[in-house]
């Protein structure tokens, strides 16, 4: 994968919002379609691709591994998985915790039998290692192989409902090769229908997938919307993927009018209940709703939901903007959060280090008066194609810095 430069973005304030967004796919559901149709040697075509970075530079790096992938149009791709695969994983090792090595070894391990991977992916090799997968060291290369008697049958649970996507994707490919594993993940996010997915049998020709939508995305481009007074639509969205999201939007005061086309999202005001029950919000969900929440409330409200490892960061970042809330950690993994109206609000100085929390800040920054400066914008730009491109169609005055 190439490098991601740190990058840096000015926004102005005092601008009108209004115009049109054209929303894209998600591109790890479009990266783990890829890795179904690669797992079952299969050729897939894959609707609603998102041409961002991220996605971008995964198709770049199955490329250099052999596989044949191909732009039909905008938004629409082939891979051909019938293709032999090499079966050298090393150089796509980031030093992240969770990545494209990750997703791509259950492929290899279930077509090729075996693959190499970098020495540092300790936690990798030892969750397949007690699969009963051989791990042979040749020159500072790990190798992992399926030995012909291995049990297919060995039964492990796995809790992954808040882990990295990465790692759930990976369990669940994983489970393609052994039957019996029980994983537990956030069945919810739409991001892991590809799970859904049956093993193909030699009679299949041309799979065909749909990547699902970026919620993230929606999620973002819709906080900024509601206060726009209804003058920005949205297009190329899933209405039964983002609404548990518009009601609580509706919850809190903003309504939303939706047609066959587009969907348009105002802020209307309204009684707020004192206690908001958001448990079963993703973070992705729940970082905009509590920013919409602290920026518009005039009473205090609480409201429940998931401990979230950036939930903190989230809070505090948004309480240095102006707003005003408070968390207690409550039990069995879930907290309270108090929201009070807020104060007055200020610019906005941010590094981002978490792509949630970064959308947040930056749709807060969008609908502030003032002038903000964000670091780290390359973290939600790779998710997002032609973010900066959008928000400019949208009448935000945001430039690189």
């Amino acid at each position: 994968m190439s490098d991601t430069k740190v990058q840096s973005i000015r926004i102005k304030g005092h601008s009108i919002l209004q115009g049109s967004v054209y929303l894209s796919g998600d591109p790890l559901s479009s990266i783990f379609y890829i890795c179904i149709a690669l797992s079952d040697e299969k050729f897939a075509r894959i609707k609603n691709i998102p041409r961002c970075k991220l996605l971008l530079d995964f198709i770049f790096a199955i490329e250099n591994l052999g596989v044949l992938v191909n732009w039909e149009d905008e938004t629409t791709i082939t891979v051909d998985g019938k293709q032999e695969i090499r079966d050298n994983l090393v150089g796509l090792y980031n030093g992240n915790d969770y990545s494209f090595a990750e997703v791509l070894i259950p492929v290899l391990l279930k077509r090729n039998r075996e693959c190499d991977v970098h020495p540092n992916l300790r936690s990798e090799v030892k969750f397949f290692r007690e699969l009963g997968v051989l791990v042979k060291s040749n020159y500072n290369i790990l190798n992992l192989k399926l030995p012909l008697d291995i049990n297919y049958d060995v039964k492990k649970n796995f809790d992954l409902i808040h882990a990295n996507p990465y790692m759930v994707a990976s369990r669940l490919l994983t489970s393609r090769i052994f039957k019996n594993l029980s994983i537990d993940y956030d069945k919810n996010d739409s991001i892991f229908l590809f799970h859904e997915a049956r093993d193909f049998d030699d009679d299949d020709n041309v799979l065909e997938f749909v990547a699902s939508y970026n919620q993230g995305e929606f999620n973002f481009y819709a906080s900024i919307a509601g206060f726009s007074n209804g003058e920005i639509s949205l297009h190329n969205y899933n209405l039964s993927e983002s609404l548990d999201f518009l009601l609580s939007m509706d919850e809190i005061g903003f309504r939303y009018e939706v047609s066959s086309q587009n969907i348009k999202i105002w802020y209307a005001g309204s009684d707020i209940e004192s206690i908001l029950e958001w448990s079963g919000h993703s973070f992705s969900s729940l970082s905009p709703l509590i920013l919409l929440l602290a920026k518009t409330t005039k009473k205090t409200v609480k409201l429940i939901c998931t401990s979230f490892p950036a939930l903190e960061d989230l809070i505090t970042d948004l309480n240095i903007m102006g707003c005003r809330i408070e968390s207690e950690a409550g039990k069995k993994g879930y907290s309270l959060i108090t929201v009070k109206p807020p104060s007055a609000f200020s610019s906005v100085k941010n590094d981002i280090s978490d792509l949630n929390v970064g959308l947040a800040v930056l749709a807060f920054s969008c609908c502030y008066s003032g002038n903000s400066r964000i670091s780290g914008f390359e973290i939600i730009s790779e998710y997002m194609p032609y973010l900066i491109d959008n928000l400019k169609s949208l009448n935000v005055d945001i430039s690189n810095r």
